[in-house]
This record gives C-alpha cells, structure tokens and sequence, in this order.
C-alpha cells in the first residue's frame, strides 16, 4: 500500500522515504519559507492519498526537525490534518538520533551508555560466576551479538553520510553554504 504512497508526484524539492510503518519527509528550498511551502504543499498530497485510502496519520506522533548550521533557527509553520506539527531540535528515526545540525552527539552518547551497562552487566555476571558456565557464555553470546549488529549498523548508517554531504554541498539548504 505503501509503494502507491511513495510513487505519488512531490515536488523536486521533496524527498519521501518509507520503512514499515516509518514514514520520512524530507524538502528543501533555497529559503526557509519555500522549503515550508514544499513541505506543506506535499504533505497534502500525502493527506489526500491517505483520505482516498481511509487512512490517517497522526499528527501528534508527527515531527518536525529542520536541518541548518544556523543557530536561530526562524519559526517554522508545517502542517498535518490541518494542526501544526511540533518542532524539534532532535528526533529518533529508525533507530538513530537526529539532531538539526547533524552531530550525532546524542546517537553516539546513546551508543556509549547502552554498551557501557551491557558491558557492566557482563562484568557482574563474570563475578557471580567463577567459571564461565551455559549461562554466562549464552549471555556473553547475546551481548556479543547485539553489539556487533549496533556497530554494524552504525557503520552501514556512516557510509550514508557520506551521501548527507554530497547532498548538503550540492543542494541548496537554508543556512548552509556551497563549497
């Protein structure tokens, strides 16, 4: 159902990208209010296809975060089944923390503390073990994994942003300059 969503004609200035039920929109302008005017023009197309499929978003779960390397940031106004969209300074999105000027500061402390009390973790059942028995060596295991696939995809996620500055050095976002 999805793909008729995703094959509906936006804007050039609009990217739209879909996972399960996780919805990304992405425009840009060469101005804050033409990147709002882009947003809301295809955020209507999205309304309309959603009321043609008896289906409706919700906006109280819908955010905006506007990606700029300015820090006062103007007031921006996007709109979804007619209510503002609530506007942040940073967002969770498929697992990885965005912030408006693309640090990742807040994904990688996010990183460092789940492996950190993993690690803790490991290290207590260590010591309640003397030797390492089924048990610890399936937590081990566990924890072995989950840290591989984290890492994993947070260099999968790494090569992407290699993409992101592509894409910021050649279009054109409010706030940032060409090289």
């Amino acid at each position: 159902m999805y793909n008729a969503l995703l094959n509906l004609e936006f804007s050039s200035h609009t990217k739209v990208i879909a996972f399960a039920d996780d919805l990304a929109i992405m425009a840009t302008g060469n101005t804050l209010s033409e990147a709002e005017g882009y947003a809301n023009l295809d955020l209507a197309k999205i309304e309309k296809w959603a009321k043609e499929n008896k289906m409706q978003f919700n906006e109280t779960k819908s955010k905006v975060i506007l990606l700029s390397r300015k820090r006062n940031n103007k007031y921006i106004n996007i709109h979804l089944n007619n209510r503002r969209l609530e506007v942040v300074k940073e967002m969770k999105y498929l697992g990885i923390y965005f912030d408006s000027w693309l640090t990742f500061d807040s994904h990688i402390k996010y990183i460092a503390e789940n492996s950190t009390k993993l690690i803790h973790m490991l290290g207590r059942s260590a010591k309640l073990h003397c030797g390492l028995g089924h048990k610890s060596l399936n937590l081990f295991a566990s924890a072995f994994k989950w840290l591989q696939s984290t890492f994993t995809y947070n260099i999968l996620f790494a090569r992407h942003l290699n993409f992101s500055t592509w894409f910021t050095k050649n279009v054109n976002i409010p706030g940032t300059k060409k090289d």
